[in-house]
């Protein structure tokens, strides 16, 4: 239903002559359900960072404006400073669901057209529970698991305060 509506709306625009198949195309497929992951994944990320803001006290703005602080110098030297740690949470959080998206995939694609669309994860599931190698499926997943904790450390590396 939805691929109808953007396809009337692209072709209303002009952007498009023909209606795009966009789960049997390989060049179509893999954006479609990454755009889909990533407005799945937005929602949880921005109130992550809408807490974030609201934890800046107003007390420090105050006192930023009183030393003769702009809005941009606030921004850049109160609020960024604040907020990284809750940035950086976000970050991680979405760089592994986006790792581990599954379903999205299995449901949408089911790892076609032409296995284009297969993650890691819809390959552990392939092995494990499909061709029933279970060892070798748990394998994969030690070692996915061994690559995100390295990720996960590195982003935490970068994106940690120099001050603590």
């Amino acid at each position: 239903m939805q691929a109808r509506v953007l396809n009337y709306l692209l072709q209303t625009l002009g952007i498009i002559r023909d209606p795009i198949l966009w789960m049997n195309s390989a060049k179509t497929s893999l954006p479609a359900v990454i755009f889909m992951v990533t407005w799945k994944m937005a929602g949880f990320s921005m109130l992550i960072i809408l807490a974030a803001f609201q934890s800046v006290d107003e007390q420090i703005y105050e006192a930023a404006s009183v030393d003769g602080a702009n809005k941009v110098k606030q921004f850049f030297r109160i609020t960024l400073p604040i907020i990284k740690p809750h940035a950086a949470l976000a970050l991680i959080l979405s760089v592994i669901g986006s790792v581990l998206a599954f379903e999205q995939f299995l449901i949408m694609t089911k790892g076609g057209p032409a296995q284009d669309t297969t993650t890691i994860v819809h390959y552990i599931y392939n092995t494990s529970f499909k061709y029933f190698k279970m060892g070798y499926g748990s394998a994969i997943t030690m070692i996915l698991l061994l690559v995100l904790g390295v990720l996960s450390y590195f982003e935490n590396k970068v994106l940690k305060d120099p001050t603590k």
